[in-house]
């Protein structure tokens, strides 16, 4: 393969390893192709929505670009800033960058993953001038270990595109390379959209809040954000554990640097202090290890790293922590990531322990200067959490700023700040399915005169979303849908994202009108309609006489080809957007 391109050396592997597995009967759910030295070309490539990635030789060992290819696989487009590129956001692993070796996906990304929908804030119903919402928002990594209450959450859908995280710094993202410890509002349009970092702010005066107006949120209506308060919580950390009685062994040593000195209570981090350990890193101690042996088993916490400081800290990125309580078994493994002069890994929960182990893969050198096991702590840890305001305005400048002072209360607001008139609660109803998002892409609607003996009916290719093939047939309800410059058409929907890219509808209107109003670029925001009843939709009409196939026939699939692009990557990822 040398001398190939990796897209073209990826492609013979894919197909060879394909037409083996399928002689065998074996069939993979995902797998990566590793092409060797040799082949032309960086980086990676993937599908969106597929099931394999190809790496240039070494490409593989960078972390950050392989969960950056994942993310193509599991359906994430790239992550940037407004009027760059698709890459540039430094907060996300579709955006970014070398060296991320702890940070996550962004707000968007995480929302639309599903992975954490117990964390989920909706504030998109938020949409009459004078209402507002405050949230309370705890990190990836206090939300992935449980550190929060009914009173918080991970990520908020704010509306208009909008997505909303506090991206603190710490754990499983203590590596992010951008915005750390900052609320970050990024929008994106649908599922598999590019998405953008609009604004990150802080808790201070001079960047707390920002405002977006209806052209960027295809609203009617303007909203604000607000930083009220970020708030750091106290650690909860239990007594020490003493382990200078335990027994310190490791794979190799060095100029006498024995495991001993990692548990000798001496916490100088420089070589010179004669308290860091060292092992030989020779080609006959493969994956270096240092382990501690209990004389009894304790329950453990919270776990604490000294690296040496003065020189060679990066030798203990990625090093593995291992723990295993009084039957040898292994109860607790975790990749420290990044390497920090003290590494604090709470564990989440209590763990009983007889033995700990750091390990590195590969033939290298690993030094300690001190390891400290801590017992459970009597006090709850509580989250750090961001408190932020949502608000809504009419744009005009006439009504009074909604603002983190005025308002105390700590929930959401449903109306405006005046008494309402009427007693009852009105339903908001909605057509367009959760999810879908109608934002046109460069192709003129069309219309289709009697396809394979189905009614006439026009269709609208639309910027990849969430699929849904709802309503599913003819006749339905007309649905009032906005377009160019407020225009207003009102269409009978049979399937509003066939495939996830066509939108195909029945209509009155002519095609002209249709092309006019729905046209390229546009969002179609639907017109929310009140009633009083939560049972009903506003509008019926008689169905047709035909009721034809669920299913339109002639509106093309947009499910991607087997063969990746053939641009090869100068940053994280060239795959293809779909």
């Amino acid at each position: 393969m040398t001398g190939l391109h990796v897209s073209t050396a990826g492609q013979i592997a894919r197909n060879e390893f394909n037409l083996l597995n399928q002689n065998l009967g074996i069939e993979f759910d995902n797998y990566s192709i590793i092409c060797p030295y040799g082949v032309k070309g960086s980086g990676g490539l993937a599908q969106t929505r597929g099931n394999h990635q190809f790496y240039a030789g070494g490409a593989d060992r960078s972390l950050e670009l392989v969960m950056h290819e994942f993310g193509h696989t599991l359906g994430f487009h790239h992550s940037g800033l407004p009027n760059e590129g698709d890459y540039d956001d430094n907060s996300c692993l579709m955006g970014c960058c070398a060296g991320a070796q702890q940070m996550c996906f962004n707000a968007a990304k995480s929302w639309y993953s599903g992975w954490y929908t117990e964390g989920h804030v909706m504030l998109n119903h938020l949409s009459t001038p004078g209402q507002w919402g405050k949230v309370n928002l705890v990190g990836i990594d206090d939300f992935l270990r449980g550190v929060f209450g009914e009173s918080n959450s991970f990520v908020a859908n704010i509306g208009g595109g909008l997505f909303m995280v506090f991206n603190r710094k710490k754990g499983i993202n203590s590596g992010v390379k951008a915005y750390g410890d900052e609320v970050v509002i990024v929008q994106q349009w649908g599922e598999g959209g590019r998405s953008k970092v609009l604004a990150h702010l802080a808790n201070n005066e001079s960047n707390r809040r920002v405002e977006f107006n209806r052209i960027q949120l295809y609203t009617d209506f303007d909203i604000a954000i607000e930083v009220c308060n970020i708030v750091f919580a106290p650690v909860a950390t239990g007594p020490q554990i003493d382990v200078t009685d335990g027994l310190a062994t490791q794979s190799s040593t060095a100029a006498g640097a024995e495991a001993t000195r990692a548990i000798d209570g001496n916490l100088d981090q420089s070589w010179l202090g004669g308290s860091v350990t060292h092992t030989s890193g020779d080609e006959e101690d493969l994956d270096p290890w240092w382990e501690l042996s209990l004389v009894e088993a304790q329950q453990v916490q919270h776990v604490r790293i000294f690296n040496r400081n003065d020189c060679c800290g990066s030798r203990l990125n990625n090093a593995i922590l291992e723990l295993y309580n009084d039957e040898g078994e292994l109860t607790y493994r975790h990749n420290l990531g990044a390497a920090e002069d003290i590494k604090e890994v709470r564990l989440g929960e209590n763990y009983l322990v007889s033995r700990v182990k750091i390990q590195l893969l590969g033939y290298k050198v690993l030094s300690l200067a001190e390891v400290q096991l801590f017992a459970p702590s009597q006090l709850r840890q509580e989250p750090d959490y961001a408190s932020v305001l949502v608000s809504i305005s009419d744009g005009s400048g006439s009504q009074e700023a909604i603002t983190c002072d005025s308002t105390m209360a700590p929930s959401i607001s449903l109306s405006p700040s005046s008494s309402p008139t009427t007693s009852h609660t009105p339903t908001v109803y909605t057509a367009v399915p959760k999810d879908v998002v109608l934002l046109r892409d460069d192709v003129p609607c069309v219309f289709q005169s009697n396809p394979s003996q189905h009614p006439d009916r026009f269709k609208c290719t639309i910027q990849p979303t969430t699929a849904s093939d709802e309503p599913g047939d003819y006749g339905n309800a007309p649905v009032g849908l906005k377009g160019k410059d407020g225009c207003l058409l009102f269409v009978s929907p049979v399937t509003w994202s066939w495939a996830g890219t066509a939108f195909v509808f029945e209509s009155s209107a002519s095609l002209e009108a249709i092309k006019n109003c729905f046209a390229a670029g546009v969002l179609l925001s639907e017109m929310l309609v009140v009633t009083d009843s939560p049972t009903s939709a506003p509008f019926s009409f008689s169905s047709p006489t035909n009721n034809p196939s669920v299913t339109p026939s002639l509106v093309p699939s947009s499910a991607p080809t087997n063969i990746p692009s053939t641009t090869s990557s100068e940053g994280p990822s060239s795959a293809p957007t779909n």
